[in-house]
Formats: C-alpha cells, sequence, structure tokens
C-alpha cells in the first residue's frame, strides 16, 4: 500500500472528519482513430448522475470537537509517482465560525496523521515508499456556496457542483470583500505548523502515454506566471522529508 492511500484509509476511520459523498460518477469512454498512422486513443470523461448520494468524493468535513463549527478539506487524488505525498488543495471554514480556531485545529489532525503514517512508511518492511510528507500552497480563495445552509446541497463527485462560483488568486488578486486573508498570511499560518519550501513540487514529470506508439516524456511547471512571480511555492510538512522532493535549483 503507499503512504498516500494508508492517509487515506486512516482519515476515513478518524472520528473527527466525515468524507463527502456526490450523486454523480465519473467515467471515461475511448474511441480509437485507426485511419492516423500512428493509431490515436482519445478519451473522453463521462458523468452518470444517480439517484442516491453515495459516491466517496476527495472532500471530507471536519468537526471540532465540542463545538457546531465545521471546516471542509480537499485532498486530491494523486499520480502514481506522487504517491508519497498528500495534497491539501483547500482548507475552508464558515465565515460565521470563523476566528474559533477550527481550521487551526484541524491541520493539527492532518499533521499529526502525516506524522503517523510517514513513521509506519519508515519501516523496514513498510509502504511502497519510505516517507509520506503533506504539501499545499498558500493561495486564497473565496466560495459562497459551501455554507451551513447549502453544504447539503452540493453534489461533492460533480466538480461543476463543487466549485460554483469558487474564485481564487491564481491568476489574480480577489476583491477586497471576498479576501479573508492575504496569501502571505496564509503561508506564514502554514509556516507555524512547520511547513518548509519546496519549489520543485510546482514541476510534473511524466511520460505521455496516449498515444501507445509514441510514448512522450514531459516536464510542466504548473504553476501560473503570478504565483511564480510572486514566489509562492508549494509547502511541505514534514521538513525532514524535504530534501526528497528538492533538485538541484532549491540548493544553496
Amino acid at each position: 500500500m503507499s503512504p498516500h492511500d494508508l492517509f487515506i484509509e486512516w482519515l476515513d476511520e478518524h472520528e473527527d472528519f466525515e468524507r463527502l459523498k456526490g450523486w454523480t460518477l465519473q467515467g471515461w469512454t475511448e474511441d480509437y482513430d485507426l485511419q492516423s498512422f500512428p493509431p490515436k486513443i482519445n478519451r473522453r470523461k463521462t458523468w452518470v448522475k444517480y439517484p442516491n448520494k453515495i459516491h466517496p468524493s476527495r472532500h471530507w468535513l471536519y468537526r471540532k470537537p465540542n463545538t457546531k463549527g465545521y471546516a471542509v478539506i480537499e485532498l486530491p487524488e494523486m499520480h502514481y509517482s506522487f504517491l508519497n505525498l498528500v495534497f491539501l488543495k483547500t482548507v475552508w471554514v464558515d465565515e460565521k465560525y470563523g476566528n474559533q480556531g477550527i481550521a487551526t485545529q484541524c491541520m493539527r489532525e492532518l499533521i499529526d496523521l502525516t506524522d503517523d503514517v510517514d513513521n509506519e512508511a519508515k519501516k523496514e518492511d513498510g509502504l511502497t515508499f519510505h516517507s509520506c510528507s503533506f504539501y499545499c500552497v498558500p493561495n486564497p480563495f473565496w466560495v459562497e456556496h459551501w455554507v451551513e445552509e447549502k453544504i447539503e446541497d452540493v453534489d461533492w463527485t460533480q466538480p461543476k457542483s463543487v466549485d460554483g462560483e469558487l474564485e481564487d488568486e491564481t491568476y489574480k488578486e480577489l476583491e477586497k470583500d471576498k479576501l479573508r486573508v492575504d496569501w502571505e498570511k496564509l503561508r506564514d499560518w502554514y509556516r507555524s505548523f512547520g511547513f518548509v519550501e519546496v519549489k520543485e513540487l510546482a514541476m510534473l514529470e511524466g511520460c505521455d502515454m496516449s498515444n501507445p506508439a509514441i510514448w512522450k516524456p514531459y516536464r510542466r511547471n504548473m504553476f501560473s506566471q503570478r504565483s511564480q512571480s510572486l514566489g509562492r511555492w508549494p509547502l511541505l510538512y514534514p521538513a525532514i522529508n524535504a530534501e526528497i522532493h528538492r533538485g538541484i535549483e532549491d540548493e544553496d
């Protein structure tokens, strides 16, 4: 088992986290173009909506013990070569429950879980990788329909339903009335838990196998020009694992 998969398994067993579900299931269709040389495979996503809300999503609801407040987190699926990583894409708290330490307690729980899985991975007869790291990007965002009154109406397995009118600062600043904390304060908040900067996590390396006759290796920068110019890079915990993911350009 990979560290990523073990993290998700233990998170699902955690009494303070509930995996959110949706009505929609994603699938794939494939068309083969045999007229071209070499032959091409065209793959397309399909979405099927079911009557019952039973399909597990990549979002979890965190309930801080002894409070009514909650946080919503998203942990996307990872490429098979990055299964020693867990990516925290979003952590969000309803504004009416702000300043109650809910996001902070949620992060502490996630960090404790990372430590547990990392220790498991470092055992000799452990997992498919020998480390587990938790990483994120300090990118503020705004969303309106995850509030308590609407959360049950969200189809958590359908991206359009999840995202709705979601806005973030990937390409431009949020309007002032939508910004609760700027990216630098968010970065410092993550650093307070022991996160460190790892620029190499902004790069994606892999092999394009869509054409079975020609496999093409690639290396892509996944970050916007704005993020790069701001110096808004990925942050990783625990710091002791940073060197595993760092390349030559990160060295002094």
